[in-house]
């Protein structure tokens, strides 16, 4: 079983580490920098806007739980979202 990640909080946690292959530990140690803070710390710590700050703590949460579930060590976080991985399917199948 392999887990790919695809979308914002994802992407920005993926970001922070440094990493496409987001570690569990990882994940781990970043919540538990945030989870503390305020969204206001966070915007300004992290610089993230305030739509993300309030959700990207229990979005790393629900990755630890998932991948704690799955018995998986790590997301592959691709730097393509899923829509454009679609079209670029779909427009590699039908034109190229």
């Amino acid at each position: 079983l392999k887990v790919i990640g695809s979308g914002g909080n994802i992407n920005k946690i993926s970001k922070i580490i440094g990493e496409k292959n987001v570690e569990l530990d990882d994940i781990e140690k970043l919540y538990e920098k945030l989870k503390d803070l305020t969204i206001e710390e966070r915007i300004k710590k992290y610089k993230f806007r305030k739509d993300r700050a309030d959700v990207i703590v229990p979005a790393a949460k629900i990755y630890i739980d998932l991948l704690k579930k799955l018995d998986e060590n790590k997301i592959y976080v691709p730097k393509i979202g899923l829509a454009d991985g679609i079209i670029r399917e779909l427009y590699e199948a039908n034109i190229a």
